[in-house]
């Protein structure tokens, strides 16, 4: 069975309905944000900016990333990919994204802020208004980073920590500069296995010349606990809004007072540095070449969680 037959011909859903595969994610307690003992190695030049955040001067790159511990208190189910243009269309009857862009297997994506927010409120309530045995919503910050993460501790969820830390090699030069980040030849290939980086590396080791583009959801490899695409492809949309994050453990902390909504994951049209697991960008900062979509999580409906 092909990719796209596994996703939408399976028939067991409603009529009208989309198939859309969902990971169980268990309850759990991390440190959400970006430890400081990687601010200067991985990022050499981040002492040259600096910003101060709730009275803690840190680099300028990571001011909205200080960490914190968070539990998760409840188990929940998220989306084994990013929403599907292919599943969009079910609910919605219609395409909006732009032609170059389109594919059924590609992730919904739109680049304007503003206009995929409202969508994604309508997508919702109709997917909601057509069913009872499950509530689906966006997933928290909190909850995404947690399940991006799925139990690592470091920059990108396949590194090796202690290489990382150690390896020279693994640093970026510079932090901002060039589409693909200037990373070492070295880690590239697996930079891109992953979506981190989009343009593939040639035989050698060189970077290719392809030019970086949306891909079929599960194109590249999966994180630990299965989910595709968590880096790069597409920015996905959160619960959220932007603030800096207190200080102090918490426990399921969602949705700060605020106007500008969070973006997770970076997308192929970014530099690498913006999909880390930290990265949050608010949608003010998202540009109109940024790719914007979302990922759902699925939740027991009122009817069958009594």
């Amino acid at each position: 069975m092909g990719f796209f037959a596994k996703l939408f011909g399976q028939g067991d859903s409603s009529p009208g309905l989309p198939d859309m595969e969902f990971i169980d994610i268990k309850p759990g307690t991390f440190i959400m944000g970006t430890e400081k003992r990687f601010y200067n190695h991985v990022v050499p030049r981040a002492e040259k900016a600096k910003c101060k955040i709730n009275g803690t001067e840190v680099p300028d790159l990571f001011g909205d990333e200080l960490p914190r511990q968070v539990t998760i208190s409840k188990s929940f189910s998220l989306g084994k990919y990013h929403v599907t243009q292919g599943q969009w269309e079910v609910v919605m009857g219609d395409n909006p994204v732009e032609p170059k862009f389109r594919g059924q297997s590609k992730p919904l994506v739109i680049f304007d802020a503003a206009r995929l927010i409202h969508l994604t409120d309508e997508f919702l309530s109709r997917l909601n208004a057509a069913q009872s045995a499950y509530d689906y919503r966006l997933p928290t910050e909190a909850e995404w980073e947690y399940a991006c993460r799925a139990g690592t501790t470091s920059l990108w969820h396949f590194d090796d920590e202690k290489k990382v830390l150690l390896d020279p090699k693994a640093e970026f030069k510079p932090i901002i500069g060039s589409r693909d980040g200037d990373l070492e030849l070295a880690f590239y290939a697996e930079y891109v296995k992953y979506g981190v980086a989009s343009v593939p590396t040639g035989e050698q080791g060189s970077k290719g010349s392809t030019k970086p583009s949306l891909s079929p959801v599960g194109s590249k490899k999966p994180n630990p606990w299965g989910l595709y695409d968590m880096y790069g492809n597409a920015w996905e949309l959160v619960q959220d809004f932007y603030a800096p994050y207190p200080a102090g453990p918490v426990t399921n902390p969602c949705c700060a007072k605020g106007t500008d909504r969070i973006f997770r994951g970076g997308s192929f049209a970014g530099n690498p540095m913006f999909s880390r697991s930290a990265v949050r960008r608010p949608a003010s900062a998202m540009s109109s070449i940024s790719p914007l979509g979302l990922r759902l999580v699925r939740t027991p409906g009122q009817s069958t969680s009594k």
